[in-house]
This record gives structure tokens, sequence and C-alpha cells, in this order.
């Protein structure tokens, strides 16, 4: 007996559980069922009423639009002289292009001249023998009382009546048609302007029933989703509150008008003299003459109709939806209300959503006892185990890279209180950890900041400058050999040069090496930046021009190509050029011949020309941006600057070579890196190369406050663009040659920003103004250079940072940049 009460009590342990968490269960999924009914009841009620008004508007906006149409129509044949031949054929290609033809369509003389009165029934047209016409019941004659003063071009439509008419056939020569008809009718005049008779027609009232019924069907312009087999009705009304007729099935255009589902539930007055199956609820019905009402004074709305509203037969809510329906007589004029168009919604949905809601409460509810009691199943069974859990979970402690307080769910006291005293111990273990660590990080953070020196890392770089072949390239890499390698096979060879690298990557440096070390060292090294220049003032800028070339050319200009008359000409950014601009230099440098611009004259020149690009001239090629000639003509020989995160090696020297030149350009002696700054640096990805490490190692001499730059003091991309410049930044740099141009990142390189003769005799004169024109750039130069040149000159020192381009046309003002560096004549920018 005793083996049996384990098996005993967890049987009452499941018992309790059962008795505690089933009520609860049951409660929560009935509150929730509850809350969930009451939100979908409320939003399927808010779906019903927007799509039925959403149908009703567009019922009103469809009977708009064909009235429209029909007043349209009858202005159209008031243009033309209604003789009988034309209605006719009217009526005719309206049959044939809209399927039916107009109930009636005359023309009523004011003089002692025959009526003219067509009827039609559907595509069969009958014309009424003027002497006839009187038999018509609802006359169009009785319309004059009506349209006595009538303007023309206005419209006047009548209300729905019923009208019979004598309809001749060749099988049935006694026929009487009747029709519902709403008639327009317009005044005629002829050519004098003098108002002569009146054109009328009519309108099938079957064919609005149509257009509601069109609405009403699966086959509707708006029919979003199928619908249930609900009834739903829409009908028309008057003003006085008189139904006049109400949609059918779609796919029975031909029957009857009819009321009879409009007055469902409605007691009132049935049929009219005009319209015998027209309907007027009593005024008991206050929803319906609250909705004639509001139609009465242009609004449309949306009435919910439940208890005493609705039918002794129906159940739930039904929902009534209504619009006015307008007519302008002119067109623009404020339209005047004919009625209005009601949409009832007898839906069951909410009811059907209901039952099916309490439906799926129940099966949620059953499935919902099941899971409890496999839960409880599952909870007693493992309620004995909890202890070999923990202990699990202790054991598995050893196997972790660092100690977790365990968040192992226990039952029971006792267990819980071994958990909490597990994890106390692992908080005390894991404080004297971080403690440890604490002290590891703090001796690793002074370590980080010991000096590091450069015969450590950079033991032959003195050495090794002053040994190269090649000054200014700095590094012992695989890249850096080969670059210095191509530069020295460059300068042997008095051959064109290409030079390819990314932004940065020193290729006028290399530029100049080659021009520094090759036969033409003595002669002149003109650069020109191609992507600074736009077309025209690149050409001039290469080849000059002759006094008198064009407005403005005073004075003959040699051009580049005659500046580097036994020299090397330097083109950077090369894939700049437009194609105008690459035709000529294809030439020149072909057969080493320019013609300046506004001259006759060809001149031989003997020019060395060496190309930089920072794309792949091929790709160029390809999107047809750069000429296949050229690139083969300068496509000697090529030297390719490396970037700088392909030889990462080369870092610390480089870093530590700036570094000194840095020294030098803010009087600071003895400066060094810590290992934290040299680490920073090497583990950078430098996206700028060469020249934003530069400027960076700069950036962080002049920034540092003592003799050791330290790995805050280096400032790399994003976190640089937060620092002003300061000015002891500028003060640092006033007047020190090219280094200074590579400080900070927006700065250009020594040899792109070199100032000429007239920049410099002016600046400081700008400096000192603050501002300067383009007229008073001129008078300060001395008057006697075109306002092209003096153009050039103000936009080039905008690139160059030292003004800002204010205003347009003639109040164009150049002022000085604020916290620009800035350097006295003749120094570099």
């Amino acid at each position: 007996m005793l083996g049996h009460v384990p098996n005993l009590s967890r049987s009452l342990f499941r018992t309790r559980l059962f008795m505690y968490l089933a009520p609860s269960v049951i409660a929560i999924v009935g509150v929730t069922g509850w809350v969930g009914y009451s939100i979908s009841d409320y939003y399927i009620h808010v779906g019903v009423e927007r799509m039925t008004k959403v149908l009703n508007l567009a019922m009103g906006n469809a009977l708009e639009q064909h009235l429209e149409l029909c007043r349209q129509d009858l202005l159209n044949i008031a243009r033309h002289e209604p003789t009988a031949e034309n209605l006719r054929i009217f009526l005719e290609d309206r049959a044939a292009i809209r399927g039916a033809a107009y109930a009636e369509l005359g023309y009523i003389p004011l003089e002692d001249q025959a009526v003219v009165v067509y009827v039609a029934d559907g595509q069969a047209i009958s014309a009424v023998p003027p002497g006839r016409v009187a038999e018509i019941r609802g006359s169009p004659l009785l319309l004059f009382n009506e349209i006595r003063n009538l303007a023309p071009g206005t419209v006047h439509m009548t209300a729905m009546r019923e009208v019979e008419y004598p309809f001749f056939t060749s099988d049935k020569p006694y026929r009487r048609l009747s029709l519902h008809t709403f008639r327009m009718i317009t005044p005629y005049v002829d050519a004098s302007g003098q108002v002569v008779g009146h054109v009328f027609l009519g309108i099938d009232a079957r064919e609005l029933r149509n257009v509601l019924s069109l609405y009403n069907s699966p086959q509707s312009p708006i029919a979003a989703f199928p619908r249930s087999p609900t009834m739903r009705v829409a009908y028309f009304f008057d003003a006085d509150g008189w139904i006049g007729f109400q949609s059918e099935d779609y796919a029975r255009l031909d029957e009857p008008l009819s009321t009879q589902l409009a007055r469902s539930g409605y007691s009132g007055s049935l049929g009219r003299p005009e319209n015998l199956g027209a309907f007027r609820p009593f005024a008991t019905h206050l929803p319906f003459w609250k909705m004639v009402g509001d139609v009465a004074d242009g609004q449309s709305g949306m009435i919910t109709l439940k208890g005493n509203d609705l039918p002794p037969e129906a159940t739930g809510e039904y929902f009534l939806a209504y619009a006015p329906v307008h007519f302008s007589s002119v067109a623009n004029a404020t339209p005047q209300i004919v009625g209005g168009v009601a949409y009832l919604d007898r839906s069951r949905l909410p009811l059907l959503a209901g039952y099916e809601h309490v439906d799926t409460l129940l099966v949620v509810m059953v499935a919902s006892m099941a899971f409890v009691l496999v839960i409880i199943y599952v909870v007693g069974t493992q309620a004995s185990r909890p202890l070999y859990a923990l202990a699990d979970a202790v054991r598995a402690m050893r196997f972790q890279d660092r100690l977790l307080p365990l968040s192992l769910e226990v039952h029971g006291y006792e267990t819980r209180i071994l958990r909490d005293a597990v994890n106390h111990l692992v908080g005390i273990v894991n404080a004297q950890i971080e403690e440890l660590c604490a002290k590891d990080r703090a001796i690793e953070t002074a370590g980080m900041k010991e000096e590091v020196s450069m015969h450590k890392v950079a033991p032959d770089l003195e050495q090794a400058l002053d040994d190269s072949m090649v000054p200014g390239i700095v590094g012992r890499g695989l890249r850096i050999e080969a670059l210095r390698s191509e530069i020295l096979k460059a300068a042997r060879a008095n051959v064109d040069v290409l030079i390819i690298g990314e932004t940065g990557t020193g290729k006028q440096l290399a530029a100049e090496a080659v021009h520094r070390l090759s036969d033409r060292c003595t002669g002149p090294f003109i650069s020109i930046n191609c992507g600074a220049l736009d077309e025209n003032l690149l050409l001039d800028t290469l080849f000059g021009h002759t006094k008198g070339a064009f407005t403005g050319a005073k004075t003959d200009r040699k051009g580049a190509f005659l500046e580097a008359h036994g020299g090397v000409l330097f083109l950077d950014e090369i894939q700049a050029a437009s194609q105008k601009v690459q035709q000529s230099l294809l030439r020149a440098i072909s057969i080493r011949i320019i013609k300046p611009l506004g001259s006759d004259k060809e001149i031989p020149v003997d020019v060395r020309l060496i190309a930089a690009t920072n794309i792949d001239l091929k790709e160029a090629i390809e999107r047809n941006e750069f000429r296949e000639d050229l690139y083969f003509r300068l496509n000697v020989i090529t030297i390719h600057t490396p970037a700088l995160r392909d030889n990462p090696e080369d870092i610390p020297a480089l870093a530590f070579y700036y570094l000194h030149k840095a020294e030098k350009l803010v009087t600071k002696e003895r400066v060094a890196f810590s290992k934290g700054a040299l680490e920073k640096l090497k583990q950078y990805d430098w996206p700028g190369n060469v020249r934003e490490l530069k400027n960076v190692v700069t950036r962080a001499v002049v920034m540092s406050e003592g003799p050791v730059i330290f790995a805050e003091d280096v400032l790399l991309d994003a976190e640089a663009k937060s620092v002003d410049a300061s000015p002891a930044l500028a003060e640092a740099h006033e007047g020190r040659g090219e280094d200074a141009a590579a400080v900070g990142s927006g700065l250009r390189t020594a040899s792109e920003t070199r100032l000429n003769a007239r920049q410099q005799r002016v600046w400081p004169s700008i400096r000192e103004r603050g501002e300067v024109t383009r007229a008073e750039y001129e008078q300060l130069v001395g008057g006697d250079i075109p306002s092209r040149t003096a153009a050039y000159d103000l936009q080039d020192l905008v690139r160059k940072g030292l003004l800002i381009k204010a205003g347009r046309g003639p109040a164009t003002k150049y002022l000085v940049a604020a916290h620009k560096i800035s350097w006295h004549a003749g120094e570099t920018v």
C-alpha cells in the first residue's frame, strides 16, 4: 500500500490544480470571447455602414452623371435645326451607341408649325403624326407654363410622370405605349438669336432604375467582395417623399417599375395620378422623413434602423444610407436637388458573425479545458523533479564561459531557497571576476598610453628616406616598392605616362617625382585639374588664345601646353574632360602641335604629358564617356598608386613621417604617439588614403595638449566632423607652405591650390574688405582684365575655400569665408 502513496499524492495534486485552474481558464476564455465579440461586432457594423454609405454615394453620383449626359445631349441637339430627320437620326445613333434610344424626343415651335415627336421603345422608334400629338396623355405641350421664361442654354427638368403615347408599328397600328419619364426641355435659337421653339427629350425612368440595379448587383463597378444573399434594395424618392421606383434584379432590365421592396415595413399612400406605383410613408415613420428632410437640405447620411423602426418580421439591424441627386440646369451653376437615392441594406452579417463567434467560443473553451488537463498532467508528473533539474543546472555551470544566475523555474519553498543561494554565490564570484578584469583593463589602458618610439616601429625610416631614389614616397611594403620602381622606369623614358589610383593616394606626388627624376627636371612642371574647369575654360587654359579671339580677350594667353614647353604637363582628373576637350588633346598629343584659339598658326610644342585618373578608364570607354584612342595614346607607361588599405604595414612609418612634418608645422618638439593612438591608426580602413592619414596626424598634433598623442586625440572621419577649425589651428598654418594644405579633411593639396599672380596681388585687400564683387575685383587688379577672367579667378578662390558666393546675377557677392585658413600672397592655400 505504501507504494501507492506517491501516485495518490500526485493524483490529489492534479485534482487541486484542476480545481484552481479550470474556473480561471473558463473565466478568461469567456471574458476574452466577450471582448473579442464586442470588438469584432463593432467593426463589422462600422464596415457594413461604410460600405453601405459608399455604395449609396456611388449610386447618387451615377444618377447625376447620367442626368448630366442627358442634359448635354439635349443641348447638342438644340445646336442644330430640329427637323424631323435630324431628330430621328439622333435617336437612331443613340440607340446604336448606347443600346437604347431616349423614351421621346421632339420639337415644339412657337410659330404655327407642326409639332415633331418621336417615341422609342428600346431600339424601336416611331413618329407621332402631328395630328395625333394631342392624343399623348401627359402631352409635352403642357410644359409651356413651366418654361415660359427659360433662357437659351438652360435646361429645365420635370419630375417623373407616366406618359402614354400612340405607338404605331406595321403589325399593331393602334398600339399605345405607356412609359414613366423624366422630361428635359431647352429653347431652340435660330441664326438671328431669337427663341423660335423648344426641344425636349424624355428619359425612361427604367434607365435610372437600371443604374441602381447595376450598383446593387454582383457586377457593380465598386463591388469589393461577394456579398451574402440577404435582401438589399435601392430606391429613388422626390422632395415630397414619394418613392418613385426601386432597384431590381440586374438580369431583368425590362421589368416594369415597382416600389414593393422599398415600401416593405412602411404604411402610407400608394399611387398618385402621374405615377400609380409611387408610394409615400406616413409621417409616423420618423427615420424616413428625417432622410427626406436631410436630402432636401443637400445632406447625405446614414440611419441605423433597430427596434420599433424595423418591420415586424425583421431581426438585428438595418442600415439606411441616403444621398441627394443634383441636377444643373446650366453648366457650372449651383445645382438643384431633384430627389434622393436611398440604399437599404438588410444585412444579417453582424448577427451571423455573432452566431459564428459563439460557436467558435465554445470550441475554444473545450480545447482550452483539454489543454489545461494536459498541462496539469505534465506539471503533476514533473513536480517531484525540481531538485534534479536544479542539480543539473548547477553541474552545467562548469561548461559556461561566464557564470550566469540560474533562471530555472522551480516549485516549492525549499527548492527556491537553494536556487537563490546558488545565485547569490554566483553573484559574489562574478563580482570578484569583474574586479580582476577591471584591474587588467586599467593595466592595459596604462600600457596603451605609453609612448611609442619611432625606432621600434620604423627603425630604418630616416635612413630609408635618405637613401631613397624617390623622395617623398614613404614605406617599405611590396606595393610601395613597386610604385618606386614604376616611377624610376617612367623617369628614364621620355614618353607619356598614365597614373591610376584612388583619391588621396599621391598621384600628383608621383607625377612630380617622375618630372624631378627625368631629363626634363630643369623644365617647367605645369599642373591642370581638368575636373575644376568647364569645357571652354579648360580649352583656353590648355591651348591659350590670341588677343581679340573672343569678347574680353585683351591680351594673348600662352596656355598650359606652351607654358610646359620643354617640361611636363600634368593633367589631373583626365576623365572629367569633355568629348571636345578629349578630341583636342588627342590631336595635340598625336602631333605635338597646338593652335591657340583665334590663331591660324600651328605651334609645335615639346611637352611630356602625364595624366592621372581615379576611375577605371576602360569602364568609362564602355560607357562612351572617354575616347578609346586617347586612352591608348596616354597609356604608354602606367603607374598605379596603391590604396593605403592595401599596404597597412606602412601605416606606422607614414604616421611618424607626417608626425615630424606636423611638428615643424605647429612649432612643437618631441611629439610622440602612444600605443593606443598608433593601434587606432593601424585598425582604420582609410578611405581617404595617405591624404586622410596626413590630415588626421596633423590634426592630432595640433589638438594634443601634451608631448604624447593619445587615442582620443586621433579623430577619424565622423569624429573629426564634429570638431570645428579652431583659431589655434589657423594660426599654426599661417604661411606654412604645401604641408599646410594637408590639415583638415576639407582642404586641397598645395599643388592644387596655388594662387596666380593676380590673386596674390589682390588677396590682402579682399581679406581686409571682407567681401568683393566681380567689378571691384577688376578694379583691384588694375581694370585691364576681361570680365570672364575675373569671374574665373573668383570662382577659383571659392573652390579653394577662401571665398563664399552669395546671391545671383548682378547682386552676386563673394564673401571671405569664416574660420578658413588663409595665407599671405605668394604662399599656398
